[in-house]
């Protein structure tokens, strides 16, 4: 990793920008009034600005173990769709579609390892 990119890696782990605190991500991310025939109102929170994030970017940081896991399946599943299309613009017809299959999950699987590596 490039040197700015680490700064900006340190920045966000450390919450601060400019030496000012940053929003944690930990507020509501769409917050909103539900009104009942009643006349009373019930306050919704819904989901944190982090696990929005999260989902939004695909990046498996919402501090939720299971929204992680759905998020690195889904990182795997568009990694080896986008294997399969690099295979199978360059395949041969000595390769099965099982091969093709396997290597565009191996290839997957070996980006998703190699980006958690980098992150530590």
């Amino acid at each position: 990793m490039t040197d700015t990119t680490n700064a900006m890696i340190d920045t966000i782990s450390n919450n601060t920008t400019g030496g000012e605190q940053i929003d944690d991500g930990d507020g509501p991310a769409f917050p909103y009034d539900e009104p009942f025939d009643n006349g009373e109102t019930r306050h919704w929170l819904g989901m944190r600005k982090r696990e929005a994030a999260a989902i939004a970017l695909c990046v498996p940081d919402s501090g939720l173990a299971w929204l992680d896991a759905m998020i690195v399946k889904a990182r795997r599943l568009d990694y080896a769709g986008q294997a399969l299309a690099g295979l199978s613009a360059q395949a041969t017809t000595d390769w099965t579609p099982q091969e093709i299959a396997k290597d565009c999950i191996a290839y997957a699987d070996a980006l998703i390892a190699a980006l958690a590596k980098d992150r530590t």
